[in-house]
């Protein structure tokens, strides 16, 4: 199981939050989860380069069964272009899945989220 979001070299700080069957968020403030999943970069802030990608993925031999959730939103523009062209692409099992997610501040755009249940 795969969750990850890239926006290129866009100056904004945008964020993926997954939450496991326990309710437990897997974020920049809390990059690892009892139930096996973890965040291996926060974009801009930990020197993406202008490759801002974040990714949360499953470490284990089996994803615990249960309600999961995947938001993307945008925390700060930081002056870039609106808006920010985000692509959410996620793995699970065999199953693939992408699409662009278009972010702005204000109104309910800023955030975009999906559940699925395994």
């Amino acid at each position: 199981m795969q969750f990850t979001i890239a926006w290129g070299d866009h100056p904004a700080d945008v964020d993926l939050v997954v939450t496991d069957p326990n309710g437990v968020k897997v974020h920049k403030a809390n990059r690892t989860a009892s139930s096996g999943l973890q965040l291996d970069k926060n974009c801009p802030d930990d020197g993406c380069h202008g490759q801002n990608v974040e990714n949360v993925y499953f470490e284990g031999n089996e994803p615990p069964k249960g309600k999961y959730s995947v938001d993307v939103k945008l925390v700060d523009a930081r002056g870039g272009e609106l808006p920010v062209k985000v692509r959410l692409s996620a793995r699970v099992g065999n199953k693939t899945f992408s699409a662009e997610v278009p972010l702005s501040p204000g109104q309910g755009t800023e955030k975009h989220g999906v559940t699925f249940e395994l």
